[in-house]
């Protein structure tokens, strides 16, 4: 039996679960930021372990804030979680 793959997305599903929903303030305006898991998929039968996965993250930051910075800052996180996945 191989590793399911969906299983193995939970830590970093569960460290974008943990970003909450930071409020920051900008001109007396409140700008709710928000990451979320918005789908999951993977397998090919109800049966059959899934070998491949995909998951789809929504991602929506205040307009003031480059999107590149924020793509970055994402990119980072997930690659360190990446690297703490493989280790254990």
């Amino acid at each position: 039996m191989g590793v399911n793959a969906i299983h193995a997305m939970a830590p970093v599903i569960e460290r974008i679960a943990s970003f909450g929903n930071p409020i920051e303030v900008v001109d007396g305006l409140e700008f709710r930021e928000s990451l979320s898991v918005v789908r999951v998929e993977g397998g090919i039968a109800n049966n059959v372990i899934p070998e491949a996965a995909s998951m789809t993250v929504n991602y929506r930051f205040r307009a003031l804030q480059t999107r590149r910075r924020r793509l970055g800052m994402g990119a980072r996180s997930l690659r360190r979680n990446r690297r703490n996945h493989r280790g254990r």
